[in-house]
C-alpha cells in the first residue's frame, strides 16, 4: 500500500473569532485501485495509514456496508492489496465555528473528480445540500434515538445467521461426502 501524495492542497478555514486551541487538521484522500484508477474520495482526521487500516478492517468484518467494500470484495478478491491512498488536501479548520469544513472540502473534491470523469464509487454527496432536508433529518434523529444503531445490530445479526447457516450447510455436505466415501 502506498501513501504518497499525488498533489496536495493545504487549506485553512477559520473565522475572525477562531482561536488556535479550536483548530484541528483533517485530510481529504483518494483511494486508487492497483490499476491507478481513482475509486473513492474520503476524509479522515487520523493518519492515512490509520485510515487505510480501518478500511481493511471494515472490508474483513462487513464488506456489504459500502459500495467501496463491495467492489473490492467482488472485483479485487476481498483485499486492498495493491491499492494506494493519497492525500489530496490538508484542511486545518476551526471545529467549533466551522464544523463542516472538512466535509465541505471532501464534497468539493468528490464533485471535481466526478466532473473530470473519474469512476468514483462514492454514491452520495459528502453532505446534503438542502438545509431543509438536513434539518428534517436532524429532527427525525432526535425523535428516533437509537434507530440506526438498532437497525445496524439487526442487519449484522441477520448476516451472522446467514453465515452460520451457510457454514452448517457446508459442514453437512462435507459430512455426507465423508459418509459416502466410508461406505464405498
Amino acid at each position: 500500500m502506498s501513501t504518497q501524495s499525488l498533489f496536495s492542497v493545504n487549506l485553512v478555514r477559520r473565522k475572525l473569532a477562531s482561536v488556535e486551541a479550536d483548530m484541528v487538521t483533517g485530510y481529504v484522500y483518494v483511494l486508487c485501485d492497483p490499476n491507478g484508477t481513482y475509486r473513492y474520495i474520503g476524509k479522515c482526521e487520523s493518519t492515512l495509514d490509520n485510515r487505510m487500516d480501518l478500511n481493511k478492517w471494515k472490508l474483513r468484518t462487513d464488506y456489504t456496508c459500502s459500495p467501496l467494500y463491495r467492489y473490492v470484495h467482488d472485483e479485487w478478491g476481498g483485499t486492498f492489496e495493491g491499492w494506494s491512498i493519497h492525500e489530496i488536501a490538508s484542511v486545518t479548520f476551526d471545529r467549533r465555528l466551522l464544523p463542516t469544513a472538512l466535509v465541505d472540502c471532501e464534497d468539493m473534491f468528490m464533485q471535481a473528480m466526478r466532473h473530470a470523469g473519474h469512476p468514483l464509487l462514492n454514491k452520495n454527496r459528502a453532505r446534503c445540500e438542502s438545509v431543509d432536508r438536513r434539518e428534517y433529518m436532524r429532527q427525525w434523529r432526535l425523535r428516533n434515538p437509537g434507530y440506526m444503531a438498532r437497525k445496524g445490530r439487526e442487519h449484522r445479526a441477520r448476516r451472522e445467521r446467514a453465515r452460520v447457516a451457510a457454514l452448517a450447510a457446508k459442514a453437512e455436505e462435507l459430512a455426507r461426502e465423508v459418509d459416502s466415501e466410508q461406505t464405498m
